[in-house]
């Protein structure tokens, strides 16, 4: 009697490419839509804090499209109504400004750190037992992680500063709604740059009789009291 052991191994991976194909094309979808709406938001929201600064004379307002320059239209804005309505000085965009570098240099050091720690650790991989390679990727976890601690720490100050500065914004344009377009801000954060855009032509906070800036020649531009 014989016997065939014979067996069919063949198995048909299409399903499992169309799934992952599925999934793959869902994400790409999701990546593109949530790309074109940050790009919608960052629109609307420079064209908001642009408009605000032209219209009241804060120098250099087209750094409002920057993606660091923005931050520091932010505190000029955020100064010169401290200034002009409550005669206050504040240094809110050099603190902004200051806060955002170091969060951006920070990140860095983060990345650097973190990189050159796990490239330590596969290189001398094969030169330790077990014990020491489970050690040097646990320091350099502990490590990464202590750095970024460091980094939280600073985007959660900056993001304290932003909001101080973005009440001013919103007290500028139109104080009785101050509070509650902060609120709004800060709980949904994707309708922000549309409040300040719907904000832009309005100066129902500043006091009437502000003076407009005179012109200079170009060879003397005198700093603002607010610019000090």
């Amino acid at each position: 009697m014989s016997y065939d052991y014979s067996y069919d191994y063949s198995y048909d991976y299409g399903m499992s490419e169309d799934i992952l194909l599925t999934i793959l094309g869902v994400l790409g979808v999701f990546a593109l839509f949530v790309l074109v709406i940050s790009v919608i938001c960052y629109i609307f929201e420079s064209i908001g804090i642009y408009t605000i600064a032209k219209r009241r004379g804060i120098k250099n307002p087209w750094l409002a499209w920057l993606p660091i320059g923005n931050v520091w239209i932010w505190g000029c804005i955020s100064d010169q109504y401290q200034y002009v309505a409550k005669a206050k000085t504040t240094n809110r965009r050099k603190i902004l400004l200051g806060l955002m570098v170091a969060s951006v240099v920070v990140s860095m050091v983060v990345g650097g750190i973190s990189g050159a720690s796990a490239t330590q650790a596969i290189l001398n991989s094969q030169y330790m037992s077990e014990a020491e390679a489970m050690n040097a990727v646990m320091t350099a976890a502990s490590t990464g992680s202590a750095v970024g601690g460091i980094t939280s720490l600073v985007s959660l100050v900056m993001l304290v500063f932003q909001f101080i500065a973005l009440y001013d914004i919103y007290s500028s344009c139109n104080p009785d709604s101050a509070a509650l377009l902060l609120v709004m801000s800060i709980l949904f954060g994707i309708a922000r740059p549309f409040m300040i855009f719907a904000q832009r032509n309005k100066d129902l906070g500043m006091p009437r009789n502000t003076p407009q800036p005179q012109y200079q020649p170009p060879s003397y531009t005198p700093k603002e009291p607010w610019e000090q």
